[in-house]
């Protein structure tokens, strides 16, 4: 019997540690998910909000209230109109390098074709445009500080930038060329 009471006390040791062992292990597979379950939750609230750009043209067209407009892509015109109208004052056009084409050469002889029209107008910003094919490029009349800043003007047929009647304006680093009628590339009367 004294070899019976040596191997109980050796077990006994031993099947306690298993069972610390087993109760560990248990312990880190069902509360290890838990605790990571509670730390990794996260709660995100998200609003979706349309995106619109005030001031963005995209097509030819009137301009008739004040503000910054932005010419998001080159665009077209046929026809013997203008394609951008400008018809309030307190405007700033700015193409951001694109451009806007006519479907000329016209002649000298009315209808005209107009890239940007201001008529009657005051404190208007055209810039960065790229203007060709009009029998004008910018034309303005009886207006006052109107400014044609940093554009690419060429094979405007009468003008590529014509001001009549208007004053206090500007024009200032443009590329202007290939005007073919007696305005010449710039004509201000």
């Amino acid at each position: 019997m004294p070899s019976d009471g040596g191997a109980r006390r050796f077990i006994f040791p031993i099947i306690i540690a298993v069972v610390i062992v087993a109760i560990v292990a248990l312990a880190a597979i069902f509360l290890k998910p838990f605790s990571k379950a509670t730390t990794s939750i996260t709660t995100v609230i998200t609003t979706t909000v349309p995106i619109t750009r005030l001031g963005a043209i995209n097509s030819c067209g009137v301009i008739s209230k004040p503000g910054n407009y932005y010419l998001e892509s080159s665009i077209s015109s046929s026809g013997a109109k203008p394609c951008i109208s400008i018809n309030a004052s307190n405007i700033s056009f700015i193409c951001n390098q694109n451009k806007i084409k006519g479907a000329g050469p016209y002649t000298t002889t009315p209808p005209f074709s107009y890239g940007i029209e201001v008529v009657g107008q005051h404190n208007v910003t055209i810039q960065d445009c790229g203007i060709s094919n009009f029998s004008f490029g910018v034309y303005s009349a009886g207006s006052t500080s109107i400014f044609v800043e940093n554009n690419n003007l060429t094979d405007n047929y009468i003008s590529n930038v014509r001001f009549g009647g208007s004053s206090y304006g500007g024009i200032s680093n443009n590329y202007i060329a290939q005007s073919f009628a007696y305005g010449g590339a710039i004509s201000v009367t």
